[in-house]
C-alpha cells in the first residue's frame, strides 16, 4: 500500500486518535472524580484559605491537598493534551517524537512512583502514541 508523501498510514493514525481520546476521558475520570471528593473544600477555596502563609515544608491543610488534586494537578493540561493530539490525528498531521517520548517518559516514571493512581492507565495511552510513532516511521 503507497502512502502518500507527507501523510501518515492510517494504524499509526488511528492509534494517535484513540490515544489522544484516552487521555481525555482519563483527564475527565480524575476531574469528576476529585470534584465529588473536593467539593466540601470548595468554599474554604472561595474563601482565601489557600492563601495561608505556612513556613515551606509544613503540613498541608486538607482544603490546600484536594486544590492540588483537583484544580493544581495536571488533568486540565492533559485534558488540553488529549485534546490537541486526537485533532492531529484527525487532521493527519504527525505527533511531534518529543511529545510522544517525553510524555512517555513522565507517565513512566510516574506510574513507578505513584499508585494507586490512574498513571498506569495513561500508560496505555503512551504506548499508542509509541506504537504509532514507530509505524510511521517505517511507512
Amino acid at each position: 500500500m503507497e502512502i502518500a508523501p507527507g501523510s501518515t498510514a492510517t494504524s499509526a493514525r488511528r492509534l494517535t486518535l484513540w490515544a489522544g481520546r484516552l487521555i481525555v476521558a482519563i483527564s475527565l475520570l480524575h476531574i469528576v472524580f476529585f470534584v465529588t471528593v473536593s467539593w466540601e473544600y470548595l468554599p474554604s477555596w472561595f474563601a482565601g484559605d489557600l492563601w495561608a502563609n505556612e513556613p515551606f515544608g509544613a503540613d498541608m491543610s486538607q482544603a490546600q491537598a484536594h486544590f492540588w488534586v483537583l484544580l493544581g494537578s495536571f488533568a486540565v493540561p492533559l485534558l488540553l493534551l488529549g485534546a490537541v493530539i486526537a485533532r492531529s490525528a484527525r487532521e493527519d498531521r504527525p505527533l511531534p517524537a518529543y511529545v510522544t517520548w517525553t510524555l512517555t517518559a513522565w507517565v513512566l516514571v510516574c506510574a513507578l512512583l505513584l499508585e494507586p493512581a490512574g498513571f498506569p492507565f495513561l500508560l496505555v495511552a503512551a504506548g499508542m502514541l509509541v506504537a504509532a510513532e514507530v509505524s510511521r516511521r517505517r511507512a
